[in-house]
């Protein structure tokens, strides 16, 4: 068996969450003249903390100091592993920098005839700085790994050029992020163009990174279209519309109960869980949190309390089969992290806050208004200028408070020792006026008289 060794950061979190769902997973520690090997029945990853958790029947086994080592079936991956912690929970394990990977062939590659123009559009650098130029390109060959395209001598000049060059469109599927390949070989030569020969160039490029599976699938049965619906969380089924209601009906009526400020923030617990488990935490802190903030400032009525509570449970559902993309907490962060995300969580991570207005308006059930602040909080996610968008004013008092409280709930789950006052300190939002400045003053308050 031949190995190689990967150092690229999507390569490693897509080859150990393949082999999650196998039984034939195992790892080990070296004892004097021996091994302690232990069997992985299952193991959840966490990109944005660099954590894997890998469970096992005796984690006491395993020593603290000695380095653990890790084989993963698919590829038949193996790393040496850095022991964060261990719990009766499982073996808790940083993200390696490097794996070992059994070699494969490379990826299956489409081709196309030169006649059938099947374009892609491409980002180049222009003449004029800082601005980008788009090119159509005919596409001659495409994989999950790379494409060929064929130019003229006049565009080849420009694609070679270019400082970087991006994928923007393949088919009908327009990428909202960066999709960057870098050429790997260019070749010239003639051919028949409405009955003249002339001069033709192709180059070949490779991916930073693999395209998705299931958008090449799409791009070859020509139903890319398709994929703009399959990237995001089907949430328009009766089944999961059943579930999410009785859910948010069973949350509503415990926060209708709540009668003071600070009712609403008992018992919110300590954060020390990974993906799915930070989601549901995360929700129902916003619910309750947004409920507390309403209830402060004097406009927590039966009405606004379900708009809240409604907005909290919908504003990522987007994220549901991608729950670790609930830990990103704005865009600044998104940009931190956006390394150790592939192209689909980086897509989903833009289209996020459109996929839950969308459900909410085409939700039957959904308390009246809660799509109005749905789309402002999509028109503040989607923006390039949030700070500018905010002092220019008119936003809604409810989508203040939803802003003010999502960002409470993640300093709340990032600082379990957390206080009013701590919080206070780092408050950004007054600059903006109108209700933030009223939430500040009244926080401040309420944390003087408790």
């Amino acid at each position: 068996m031949k190995y190689e060794i990967s150092k690229d950061r999507d390569e490693i979190l897509k080859t150990i969450r393949e082999s999650s769902s196998d039984n034939r997973n195992i790892l080990w520690q070296n004892k004097g003249d021996g091994r302690v090997i232990l069997d992985i029945f299952d193991f959840k990853i966490d990109p944005i903390k660099e954590i894997i958790r890998f469970n096992v029947l005796d984690p006491n086994s395993i020593e603290d100091g000695k380095p653990l080592y890790i084989k993963l079936s698919h590829r038949n991956m193996i790393f040496k592993g850095s022991l964060i912690t261990k719990s009766v929970k499982g073996i808790f394990v940083r993200i390696p920098d490097q794996i070992k990977l059994e070699e494969l062939r490379e990826h299956k590659r489409y081709a196309f005839e030169a006649t059938e123009k099947r374009q892609v559009l491409l980002e180049i650098d222009s003449s004029i700085e800082n601005i980008k130029e788009h090119l159509n390109i005919n596409l001659l060959d495409v994989s999950q790994s790379g494409l060929g395209i064929i130019v003229s001598p006049q565009d080849h000049d420009k694609v070679i050029r270019s400082s970087q060059v991006n994928l923007s469109t393949l088919g009908y599927f327009d990428f909202k992020s960066h999709f960057s390949m870098d050429p790997v070989y260019k070749s010239r030569f003639q051919m028949d163009i409405n009955g003249q020969m002339k001069d033709v160039c192709k180059i070949g490029f490779r991916f930073q990174e693999f395209l998705p599976e299931q958008l090449l699938k799409d791009f070859i049965r020509s139903e890319e279209n398709l994929f703009e619906t399959e990237i995001g969380f089907l949430g328009k089924s009766r089944k999961f519309q059943k579930k999410l209601h009785m859910e948010y009906r069973q949350m509503l009526k415990n926060l209708e109960a709540r009668k003071e400020f600070f009712e609403f923030f008992v018992g919110h617990g300590k954060i020390n869980s990974l993906g799915d488990e930070y989601l549901s935490k995360h929700i129902r802190l916003l619910s309750m949190f947004s409920c507390a903030l309403a209830k402060l400032i004097g406009i927590a009525d039966k009405t606004v309390m379900a708009q809240l509570t409604y907005c909290a449970f919908v504003h990522d559902l987007a994220f549901f089969t991608n729950p670790k993309l609930a830990q990103i907490k704005n865009h600044e962060h998104f940009h931190r992290v956006k390394h150790l995300l592939n192209v689909y969580e980086r897509e989903l991570y833009f289209r996020s806050t459109i996929y839950a207005y969308d459900f909410a308006k085409s939700d039957p059930h959904a308390p009246s208004g809660s799509e109005f602040i749905l789309k402002q909080l999509d028109d503040l996610h989607r923006t390039n200028n949030k700070e500018y968008m905010l002092a220019q004013g008119g936003i809604s008092p409810l989508v203040s408070v939803m802003i003010v409280a999502h960002d409470l709930v993640d300093y709340v789950l990032t600082h379990p020792k957390w206080t009013f006052y701590d919080y206070l300190q780092r408050y950004d939002y007054a600059i903006y006026g109108d209700t933030f400045a009223v939430i500040y003053d009244l926080l401040n308050k309420a944390r003087a008289a408790a």
